[in-house]
């Protein structure tokens, strides 16, 4: 994900790999507990590929921003220290190693941090999660603490717990919600690009959950014939990112896994020129109804029509009918008799209300929505 960042932000992307990683050739060096050493002699090789590219005059060489995760990060916070090295910013997610050959390699990373901190004068931003299972998080506090103290420029942030391991917050598209302003703010700090100039590179931003429903509550899913309710099903067993979008006239799209299911599922519906909503995204419900449904209450149980206030024996009788109808629903009542329900409609509560008769229209309010009473308990019961 930190590569479409980038690229959305305007920059050209150079991705080289370490020796011995991907069919290159070379190994790593080993350099036992001074892990400092290993950085310096491997950002000498991104130092070379800088140099290349450095002959393109399509690229500003004297504006390089370097980023990296893991290992890679590590790397990126060495390169600044080196000599020539043209680097403007550094980006640093989640960085550092593990060395098998040194007995204490998290004492050594904070006493590399301190070493590379004295040498590298770029302004750099230091990334990482409180639940990171190659790094916990007093161990890069620590290494932060370290590489300050020696003079090293680097802003701390902390995105907090992410899912299982907050190491792989790069490998989730979604992911860039997470940092993209943290990382916006930083470059504009230091006089590089910073705006959203490609928005094509990033996914759509989701929508937040709106507490709707239980996402395994299939029954609650609007608009869904039994071919519907078969794809929700399906749906929940996909594995995130997923995302499942609705319409009125039983239209269901659902996408999982790739770089943005969110977007797919709307350009499907632009495409069969229909409107559609997101119904859940990963491991929520997004859905909501345009015009808010009053609070359940315990006025009364749903299925209770003798409970109804005010209306007489047809709209018991449609109360009846109402309860036999599919989500989205809504029975609405006012003082005068006179009662309204909508079924089936985008926006259930406003169209029950709108259609709601008689000299007391403007009292009319709903009393049931979907599965729940909303009648206040305090209203007076009249029969």
């Amino acid at each position: 994900m930190g590569v479409y960042y980038l690229l959305s932000r305007g920059y050209a992307v150079a991705m080289p790999l370490m020796r011995g990683f991907g069919q290159s050739g070379g190994r790593l060096s080993a350099t036992g507990c001074q892990l400092d050493d290993l950085a310096h002699d491997t950002a000498a090789d991104l130092l070379a590929v800088i140099d290349h590219l450095a002959k393109r005059s399509e690229f500003a060489a004297d504006r390089i921003l370097v980023a990296g995760s893991s290992f890679g990060g590590w790397n990126s916070l060495a390169l600044g220290a080196l000599q020539g090295a043209r680097v403007a910013a550094i980006v640093n997610f989640y960085g550092g190693l593990h060395s098998s050959t040194c007995r204490n390699d998290s004492g050594a990373l904070i006493e590399s941090s301190s070493r590379i901190g004295a040498r590298n004068p770029v302004p750099s931003l230091w990334i990482y999660g409180s639940n990171d299972r190659l790094f916990p998080k007093p161990l890069w506090q620590a290494m932060h603490h370290a590489y300050v103290t020696r003079g090293g420029q680097a802003e701390l942030v902390d995105f907090g717990l992410y899912k299982s391991n907050s190491h792989k917050l790069l490998s989730d598209p979604y992911s860039i919600v997470l940092f993209a302003d943290k990382v916006d703010r930083f470059l504009a700090s230091v006089g590089l690009p910073s705006k959203n100039v490609h928005p094509e590179y990033v996914p759509i931003e989701p929508p937040q959950p709106s507490g709707y429903a239980s996402i395994n509550d299939i029954d609650a899913v609007p608009f869904l014939n039994e071919q519907g309710q078969a794809l929700y099903k399906k749906f929940l067993t996909a594995v995130p990112p997923r995302v499942f979008v609705i319409a009125p006239n039983a239209v269901v799209i659902s996408e999982t896994g790739g770089f943005d299911p969110l977007a797919r599922a709307m350009t499907t519906c632009k495409q069969r020129k229909v409107t559609c909503w997101p119904y859940a995204f990963n491991d929520a419900v997004v859905w909501a109804y345009p015009t808010p449904s009053p609070p359940p209450s315990r006025f009364a149980k749903l299925e209770d029509v003798d409970a109804l206030p005010y209306v007489d024996v047809a709209g018991k009788t449609a109360y009846r009918q109402f309860l036999t109808a599919k989500r989205p629903r809504a029975f609405v009542i006012a003082p005068s008799g006179a009662w309204s329900m909508a079924v089936g409609d985008v926006d259930p509560v406003a169209a029950a209300l709108a259609k709601c008769s008689g000299e007391d229209h403007a009292t009319c309010r709903p009393y049931a929505v979907d599965r729940m009473v909303v009648w206040p308990q305090t209203a007076t019961v009249a029969h």
